[in-house]
């Protein structure tokens, strides 16, 4: 049974003093909230006319039932994720990871020593003024093949990436537009390729390309 409209009107304020306080939920997570609570006050009405209460008192019953809007829009809040909080943290590892990737594609500035020079002389050297994070047991320094080092990676993962959907795409529309005996062949032979161990598959093709660098090794 539909609510006086004077009991529906102090439940809409009521819905929304409620709704005011919920200072860190999303307008939909608000408009959920508001459904929720109208939708209880909805039920324990129909509750308290069923067992013999007049419809408008029972609708003021139920509203007087939930408490303080206040009260209650605060402990509702307290259930929302603190979302500064979870936004500043997700732009900090943002700004970390785009430190990181400059660092790597700038390597050549932050470089101090050659990465690939054996210095004997100073093999395992513990970080200091020199090798800021030591050296390697032969003697190259950590901090600039680090920077170097990602340098290759980033290269060799973005290639790949790029080689592997443009594979992939004329692969999948021959596939799809092929007759059927051809699309049956084409998916045996990537089945048959996906048969082989990874590690056999880069050896074997490296042999082939000869010697290793970032094209190949993508």
């Amino acid at each position: 049974m539909d609510p006086p409209f004077r009991v529906y009107t102090r439940q809409v304020s009521y819905v929304q003093a409620v709704c005011a306080c919920l200072r860190h939920a999303t307008p939909k997570e608000k408009d959920a909230v508001a459904q929720e609570l109208q939708d209880h006050l909805a039920d324990h009405a129909d509750a308290l006319v069923e067992a013999g209460w007049d419809p408008e008192e029972a609708q003021t019953h139920a509203l007087a039932a939930m408490g303080e809007a206040k009260e209650v829009g605060q402990a509702l809040d307290r259930e929302f994720p603190l979302r500064w909080l979870i936004l500043s943290r997700v732009l900090l590892v943002l700004a970390v990871l785009a430190a990181i990737i400059l660092g790597c594609l700038a390597c050549d500035l932050l470089m101090t020593h050659d990465p690939t020079y054996l210095d004997l002389a100073h093999c395992s050297q513990a970080p200091n003024g020199t090798f800021y994070f030591g050296t390697d047991a032969m003697g190259r320094d950590l901090f600039s093949g680090i920077w170097y080092g990602g340098r290759i990676s980033l290269t060799i993962g973005v290639l790949a990436t790029l080689l592997s959907t443009a594979v992939a795409t004329v692969y999948g529309t021959v596939s799809g537009l092929a007759p059927q005996w051809l699309d049956t062949l084409l998916m045996r032979l990537t089945e048959l390729f996906l048969s082989v161990p990874n590690l056999l598959l880069i050896v074997f093709l490296q042999a082939i390309l000869g010697q290793a660098n970032a094209g190949s090794i993508s």
